[in-house]
């Protein structure tokens, strides 16, 4: 049985059903699941036969509105969590971010972020350039600095920082 629950963009939304016990925490444009050691598979709830791209972590980035679910298996549980429905038009996004820097760029593992305006706790959340998420983390800023560890590949991804208000910069960066 499948249910939907419309939830918009809240941070701290949850969604639950079944035997898991587990829920959707829903943050901005980032979904995630609160259990852990589980195998994950994100779907689209308009085909939930079809997988998403490269979705099978414990956190989903979404980069198009929609409904979302995700698939959880641990030893003989098998549950489909309730459809989340993800609506991003309230966002902000600045995709050119000409206030916020980040360096070195190219980097090698620690990105510099400054932002005179960014205080406390920011969601960064790092994308290939197809929008596949592949690191999550909380960024804390102090007098406008943050640093990331990140071990990345090379290759070219985007920095993608939302803060509490909902306010989204996309910032490209490269890793050498």
């Amino acid at each position: 049985m499948f249910f939907l629950a419309m939830l918009m963009c809240c941070t701290g939304v949850r969604a639950q059903l079944g035997c898991s016990g587990a829920s959707i925490v829903v943050s901005g444009r980032v979904l995630e699941c609160n259990q852990k050691m589980y195998a994950y598979r994100w779907v689209n709830c308009a085909d939930l036969t079809k997988e998403l791209t490269d979705a099978f972590g414990q956190s989903y980035y979404v980069t198009e509105d929609g409904d979302y679910a995700v698939i959880v298996t641990k030893d003989a549980c098998t549950d489909t969590l309730a459809c989340v429905s993800i609506s991003v038009l309230g966002i902000t996004e600045n995709k050119q971010s000409p206030q916020i820097s980040i360096f070195p760029n190219p980097a090698s593992g620690v990105l510099h972020i400054q932002n005179a305006q960014l205080r406390g706790g920011v969601t960064a959340v790092v994308t290939d350039l197809s929008g596949r998420s592949i690191y999550q983390c909380e960024a804390l800023f102090t007098n406008g600095a943050s640093s990331l560890q990140v071990s990345l590949p090379p290759g070219s991804y985007l920095l993608h920082l939302l803060n509490p208000e909902m306010q989204q910069a996309v910032i490209p960066f490269m890793i050498q």
